[in-house]
Parts: structure tokens; C-alpha cells; sequence
């Protein structure tokens, strides 16, 4: 190989890079790569290297790797820095000197990474010679090589694969690594036991990665596995002294705890990039931990908190993409943010970690695209969709729906789909008049006819008095005109609801179950409707029953016979406090289990409780199969979700019959043999009138018996639904399957 040589002239090949964030292939950007490589190489190595870094440009730990492979034979090394949207390299001869270096971006110039190095390392130990190309000669000295990229972090994503088997791309930490590339300071490791493994495989992995810092996230659930992990990383006796920063809602709800235990890791409450950055800083020696944002830590016995972040913050909710094949090679999925935060608060959602809405600017997702796109590929039967996991889409801002819009686009200019959650004011608002809504409507029948494949909103209730208990501001008959100008629209959806909690009575338990049974809501699309004579018929009573599917209304809600989960900080959970209903602390939830205002109601919480838990992994896993599924058979998995969700709704009705003695409130699906059924028990133990003890009792034989009646209509009808899977989704089906028929107990999944 030829040595590396003085470039004649500085002005930049034209090429893609010129366009910078809208690049249109990784064809082009490979071009100029070589095209560029060609200036300091001969070709035939110019070529290897390119093809090396192109090829693993979303794993930059494997791309350095092999580089170096091939370049220590020319006694060359190199680093492959930066982040996904401006990957480069700096590539050092060590036959001169100087270290004379060559540095090659995919980004439209050097500036950026000329920027930080060269303020971090001062211009005699960092040049860039001409920073407005994307490629240059330079020298670094022999100090900077000694410390560049000294800082390793090692991340990883906890999870338990058991209850949810489909693994999506960890996108916490891939987004926090995106963040410390983008800042050239340290070499970052990301590990995923979405992937498999168990506990003691990860620690040993991070421990011989000698990282100064380790970065776990954690989430509901996975307290012991958090436990387990840092106890194994405390016993190794090669791990050196790294700070443990542990990361994710239930981190943010359990910070006391974990500091009182684990009196040396940071806790991380805010979004991580801005914290994980600010950290690196720390370790070395820059900034003192007492001004890094977005922590807890313990400092003599006492937990200091530093500010948090907000999230305009944080410029960019971009993730790197190291485990993106590793997830698609595990029939995973694909996850990004657009935006963070709500643009409301319900009284049932702590908000100190997630703060107010603020929407990324859909700029970055045209590049980050074009190598998503690029890895799918590879893997023809996983349908080419975004499970966007904003907490609200669309935002509040007068361009908020024109960056929807163009986020949409983005996403259908590279072939894809998307799903993700709005509020349903977004479609329905007391706020605004007519012509606000028919404009509304037609911003999504825009959203569907490009990209949108899927919405989910949080209705939570269709109980006036719950509503506002739960802060939600919205209304019974607004979510109920959302619901309809949705499906008139053609609009697929889901919905989140709560059925209990801890304050109803039984009033509206029997409201709640009422709207969930309602069959003028669910309305029949017809794409030749105008917007306006959609909104007519939303909101008009008579016009709404003539064109009802006659579906209720629980055929498009998520998940059934939800309780309340009392979050930890919530003010919710602090009203129920002050009534003195709370009991203890479920810290691997980051929960607190509390007692319900009538005793019978939250015993039938309880036992619907189990009835979802005896169902969980069976429904998770046709959820999973459904989310890389085509649209046939999707549908057709779907069928089998609804059999769930009618069931549930009909032990609901069984539940609230026994309470009440209400004959008319049983549901027209009921079989005759379910009504027949709870006329007995209700005659022998009216649920007003007996104990707990016998109410339980009553509710296991009643769960028994409908439980055999279910498995006997999906047995009938799982056939039709495995005639459209692929094999390797057959297989899934039929393990979930099995172990769902074979269970025989009512136990709780959380305790």
C-alpha cells in the first residue's frame, strides 16, 4: 500500500455527501467513500476498505475491528468514530513521525468532528487540514492517540424474554450511544438480552470489555434481574472500578431504593443522553458529578438529585444501530421516537422522567432511513414497519402537523409503515369548531395514505367522573365521536382502557362496561366520504347507529379488564394515599399495591387480574407474530385476539352480575351455558352478600368453567390462522399454544 500523501488539492469530489442528510442510496454513499479513499490509497485497498466500512456501518466496534485487520498489515491503524448520521474515519500512519493521519466522513465535511477534537486536544495534538471536505489529511500527536476513546461504556438493555418473546430494538441505550459517538469522548459497547443469554453471559461479556462505565436500563418487572446483574458485576474480581448508572422508568420510581442498597451507582431520572455524555465528562475529571443533570446519587447517606433535563433539551432522538440486524435476525422489530413527552398530564402517570412534548426534528430521520432501510434487506418476511413509540405523535404546536406529515412521508419515501400512540383531542376537540375538525380529518386520512399503518389511543374510560379523576381532560362523548371519526375514516386503531380502579364505585363499573360493550362506535369506512360528511355522521346520533359494524367496542381495545396500577409519585396514587387504601411497595414494579373503596370491586380486579395473567404470554406472543405478519394474516391472528377480548368482556359481565343480581347486564354473546352457570352461583353466593373468601372461590369455579369454553372456540378456530403463518411463526403459535392450554393455575405474573 501506498503511504499516506499530501492531497493535491482540497476541493471535495462532488458527490452524495454534498447533500448531506438527504442521501438517497448507500450505493452512492459508497461511491464517494472509495472515490474519496482514492485520494490516499491504492485502489485495490481503497476498495477493501470501503466495502468493510459500508458494509458493518451500523456496528462500528466490528467495522474498527476488521479495518484494523486489514490496515495493521500497512502498518496503518484506525477508529471508526462518530455516529450513524455522520459515521467517519481517522486512519494513522505509524511509519512517520508525526502520525500523520487521513480522515474520511459521510457527513458533508470534517467540521463537526474537527470542532470537538480540536477543542477537546488543543490544534497541536488534533489537525484537520481542510475541515470543509469530507476528506483530509491531518496529524494527531502521540498524546492524543494515548487518550482518544480512553472512556469505554458498556450498555445494556435487561429484560425478561419469557413474558415478552418478541424482541424489539433496545432503544434507550441505542439512543444514548448515538449521543456519546456524536461527542467523539468514548468507545461504545451495546448489549441486548432481548438477544439471549442469561444474566451471568452478559456480565461476563461487559467485564472483559474493561468499561469505565456501565449503563444498565431496567424497566417493570426486572428488579431481580437488575439485583442479579450488579451483584455479578460487584463479585468479578476483574471488573476494575467502573460507575454503574442505571437508567429506565423503574430506576427513576425506585431511586431511594437502589441508592439505600446500592450506595456507589448513579441513577439516571431523566432522558440519557445529555446525563450519559455529561458522565463521561466526570470520569474525566471535567465536570464534577454534582453538575452532571438528570441523576440521583447517594453522598454520605443522602440521596442529592441534580436538575432535571427537559426535552427540547435534547436536539436529536436518534439511535444508533448496532443491534438492528441482531434483532431482525431474532424475528424482531424496529422501534424510533419522534417525539418526547405528553401534552398533558393524567393524574395516573408520574411525569417527573418524561416532562412535556417536544418533537425531533424530522430532518434526521431521512438519513437514519436510508440505513434502516438498507439492513431490511436481508430479511424479505419481516414486513418494513416503525413501531414509533412517542407517548403522543402528533404534539401541540402550529407545525405539529406538518411535522407529522413529514415524518409520514420520510417513512413511505423508503417503502415503510408505522404505528404509534396519539390522544384522542387530536381527533375529536371541544376546543375548535367544525372546520378545524374537517381539516383534521383530512390530516389523517393523509397520514393513513401515506404511511400510517396503525394508531393507538389512550381512551382509558368512557365514564365522565373517571375521566376526570384520571385527569385525562378529555370527555365520554368526545372519546366516543373520536372513536367514531377513526373508523369512519377507515383509520386502524387500538385503545388503551382502565376497568378498575381503585376509587370507582359500582355505578360506573357498570357505565365503564357498558361503553366497552357499545355498538354504535365502531363505524363502517368508506373511503368515498368527504371529510365533512364524515364528521356528520360521527356526531350525529342517528347517522352513527345507521353506519355502526355493530362490533362493540372492546374488539379494538388492547388489552381487558385492566386495573389501575398505582405508579409510585403519581398523583393518583397520592389521592388514594390520602384515603388510606395504600398497603406496600411492589419495588420491582414501582408500584404501590393499595386497597379498592369497595371491597368487592377489588376483588374483582383481583381475579381479572389473573384471568389476564393466565392469558399474557399467549396473547403476547400472536401480538408478536401480528407485528411481522402481512395484512392477510395479521387478520387472521387478529380473529383470535378478539375471541380473547370477548371472553374477558363476558366474564366481566358474569362478575358484575354476581354483584349486582342484574339479569339485563349479562352480555347478548353470553352461551347458554354461562348464563345458566351464574343464575346457580348467584343464587348460592350473591358477591353483596358474602366474604371475600367465598367471592374467590365463586370467581375460580366461574374462570374454570369459561376458561374450558375458550380453549374450546380457539382450538376450533387456531387452524385458520396457522394456514397463513410462515413456518417459523407456526412454531411460535403452536409453543405459545401449548403452554396456554396445558397451564392449569390462576397465579399472578407479578406476585
Amino acid at each position: 500500500m501506498e503511504k499516506i500523501i499530501e492531497v493535491k488539492t482540497h476541493s471535495p469530489v462532488i458527490n452524495s455527501f454534498e447533500k448531506g442528510l438527504s442521501c438517497q442510496s448507500l450505493e452512492s454513499i459508497s461511491d464517494s467513500l472509495y472515490k474519496n479513499l482514492l485520494h490516499f490509497m491504492n485502489p485495490q485497498v481503497a476498495k477493501v476498505t470501503k466495502t468493510i466500512f459500508i458494509e458493518y456501518i451500523n456496528d462500528p466496534i466490528k467495522s474498527q475491528r476488521k479495518l484494523n485487520e486489514l490496515l495493521s498489515n500497512y502498518s496503518l491503524s484506525c477508529w471508526v468514530v462518530g455516529s450513524i448520521l455522520s459515521r467517519a474515519l481517522i486512519i494513522i500512519d505509524y511509519n512517520e513521525q508525526k502520525n500523520n493521519a487521513i480522515f474520511v466522513t459521510t457527513d458533508q465535511n470534517l467540521t463537526d468532528l474537527d470542532e470537538h477534537l480540536s477543542s477537546l486536544y488543543g490544534k497541536l495534538n488534533f489537525l484537520i487540514e481542510n475541515s470543509s471536505s469530507p476528506y483530509s489529511r491531518g496529524q494527531v500527536s502521540s498524546f492524543f492517540i494515548q487518550n482518544f476513546k480512553q472512556i469505554k461504556v458498556s450498555l445494556i438493555g435487561l429484560y425478561r424474554t419469557e413474558i415478552f418473546p418478541v424482541p424489539r430494538v433496545a432503544l434507550g441505550i441505542s439512543c444514548i450511544a448515538r449521543s456519546l459517538r456524536d461527542d467523539y469522548l468514548s468507545e461504545v459497547f451495546l448489549h441486548d438480552m432481548q438477544l439471549g443469554g442469561n444474566v451471568a453471559s452478559y456480565v461476563n461479556k461487559i467485564v472483559g470489555e474493561q468499561p469505565q462505565i456501565i449503563g444498565v436500563s431496567v424497566t417493570f418487572g426486572q428488579q431481580d434481574i437488575l439485583e442479579q446483574f450488579l451483584d455479578g458485576v460487584a463479585a468479578s474480581s476483574k471488573v476494575g472500578d467502573p460507575l454503574i448508572v442505571i437508567g429506565g422508568s423503574l430506576a427513576a420510581f425506585n431511586k431511594e431504593v437502589l441508592l439505600k442498597t446500592y450506595s456507589d451507582v448513579v441513577i439516571a431520572h431523566s432522558s440519557g443522553e445529555v446525563t450519559m455524555t455529561s458522565l463521561v465528562r466526570y470520569k474525566q475529571g471535567i465536570l464534577p458529578l454534582s453538575e452532571v443533570p438528570g441523576i440521583a446519587y447517594s453522598s454520605n447517606g443522602i440521596v442529592c438529585e441534580t436538575k432535571s433535563i427537559q426535552n427540547k433539551e435534547q436536539e436529536k432522538i436518534i439511535p444508533e444501530l448496532d443491534l438492528l440486524t441482531p434483532t431482525l435476525s431474532s424475528n424482531g422489530v424496529m422501534q424510533l421516537e419522534s417525539s418526547r413527552g405528553c401534552t398533558f398530564a393524567c393524574s395516573f402517570c408520574p411525569r417527573d422522567h418524561k416532562g412535556l412534548w417536544f418533537g425531533n426534528n424530522p430532518m434526521f430521520l431521512e438519513k437514519l432511513m436510508l440505513y434502516i432501510s438498507e439492513s431490511y434487506k436481508a430479511y424479505v418476511n419481516i414486513p418494513k414497519k416503525i413501531f414509533l413509540v412517542d407517548e403522543e405523535f402528533i404534539g401541540y404546536t402550529k407545525s405539529s402537523p406538518q411535522r407529522a406529515l413529514s415524518i409520514s412521508s420520510t417513512l413511505e419515501k423508503y417503502g415503510f409503515k408505522f404505528e404509534t400512540s396519539a390522544r384522542a383531542d387530536q381527533v375529536y376537540s371541544t376546543k375548535h369548531n367544525e372546520d378545524w375538525h374537517i381539516d383534521r380529518i383530512s390530516f389523517w386520512k393523509k397520514l393513513k395514505s401515506t404511511a400510517l399503518s396503525r394508531c393507538l389511543f389512550g381512551i382509558e374510560s368512557g365514564v365522565d367522573s373517571i375521566l376526570s379523576r384520571f385527569n385525562k381532560k378529555t370527555t365520554s362523548q368526545q372519546n366516543a365521536y373520536a372513536i367514531r371519526l377513526l373508523s369512519c375514516t377507515g383509520i386502524p386503531t387500538r385503545f388503551t382502557y382502565i376497568t378498575f380502579d381503585n376509587l370507582m364505585n359500582i355505578e360506573e363499573l357498570i357505565e365503564s362496561y357498558k361503553f366497552l360493550g357499545r355498538r354504535d362506535l365502531l363505524l363502517k369506512s368508506n373511503k368515498h366520504l368527504s371529510s365533512k360528511e364524515i364528521y356528520s355522521i360521527a356526531t350525529d346520533e342517528t347517522l352513527a347507529a345507521a353506519n355502526s359494524t355493530d362490533n362493540p367496542f372492546y374488539y379494538e381495545v388492547s388489552y381487558m379488564l385492566v386495573k389501575m396500577e398505582n405508579l409510585v409519585n403519581s398523583k393518583y396514587t397520592k389521592k388514594v394515599t390520602e384515603l388510606g387504601l395504600t398497603r406496600s411497595t411492589n419495588k420491582s414494579m414501582g408500584t404501590i399495591t393499595a386497597d379498592y373503596v369497595d371491597n368487592v370491586i377489588g376483588e374483582l380486579a383481583e381475579m381479572s387480574q389473573r384471568w389476564i395473567d393466565r392469558h399474557f404470554a399467549f396473547d403476547y406472543s400472536l401480538k408478536g407474530v401480528q407485528k411481522i405478519s402481512d395484512v392477510e394474516s395479521r387478520e387472521a391472528i387478529n380473529s383470535i385476539r378478539v375471541i380473547l377480548r370477548r371472553f374477558s368482556y363476558e366474564l366481566l359481565g358474569q362478575f358484575i352480575y354476581m354483584y349486582t343480581g342484574d339479569y339485563e347486564l349479562l352480555p347478548d354473546t353470553s352461551s347458554e351455558s354461562q348464563l345458566q352457570r351464574v343464575k346457580k352461583y348467584y343464587k348460592e353466593a350473591p358477591f353483596n352478600k358474602v366474604g371475600q373468601a367465598q367471592i374467590r372461590e365463586t370467581c375460580y369455579a366461574i374462570m374454570d368453567a369459561h376458561m374450558l369454553e375458550l380453549q374450546r372456540e380457539v382450538s376450533e378456530n387456531i387452524d385458520f390462522v396457522l394456514a397463513r403463518l410462515l413456518e417459523t411463526q407456526k412454531l411460535a403459535i403452536n409453543e405459545a399454544l401449548s403452554n396456554w392450554q396445558s397451564s392449569s393455575d390462576w397465579d399472578l405474573i407479578n406476585g
